[in-house]
C-alpha cells in the first residue's frame, strides 16, 4: 500500500509542479494573453466567415439542384406539348376531328379563281 500512496503523492507533486512550470511560459501570461486578443478576435472572424461562406455554398448547390430539377419537368412538359401539337397537326387527325362539323378533305385539287 506504500507503493500506491508514494505514486499518487508523485504524481500530485508532478502535477504542482507542472502547473508551477507553466507560469513560466510566456504565452501563457496575462501580458501576452492580453496582447493578443486582437489577433483571437481576427481568428474569431476568419472562423465566422469561414462557417458562414460554407452554409452560404451548400444552400447555392441545393438552390442549383433544385432549380436544374424543375428545368427538366419543364423540359418534359414542352416535349409533350410539342409531341402532342404534332400528333393534332397531322392531316389524318384533323380531317378526323373535323368530320363531325361535317367538313370533308378535298377531293379536286385547288384552283385559282380569276376575275374577268
Amino acid at each position: 500500500m506504500t507503493r500506491q500512496t508514494d505514486s499518487k503523492r508523485k504524481k500530485n507533486v508532478s502535477l504542482a509542479a507542472l502547473l508551477r512550470n507553466l507560469e513560466k511560459v510566456p504565452f501563457l501570461q496575462t501580458d501576452y494573453i492580453a496582447s493578443s486578443i486582437p489577433f483571437f478576435i481576427f481568428l474569431l472572424m476568419l472562423g465566422f466567415f469561414y462557417i458562414w461562406n460554407n452554409h452560404r455554398g451548400v444552400t447555392m448547390v441545393k438552390d442549383l439542384r433544385n432549380t436544374e430539377q424543375q428545368m427538366t419537368e419543364a423540359q418534359w412538359e414542352f416535349n409533350d406539348a410539342k409531341n402532342e401539337l404534332t400528333r393534332y397537326s397531322r392531316q389524318s387527325t384533323v380531317a378526323e376531328r373535323v368530320r363531325d362539323q361535317q367538313m370533308y378533305e378535298l377531293t379536286d385539287p385547288p384552283y385559282t379563281i380569276i376575275d374577268k
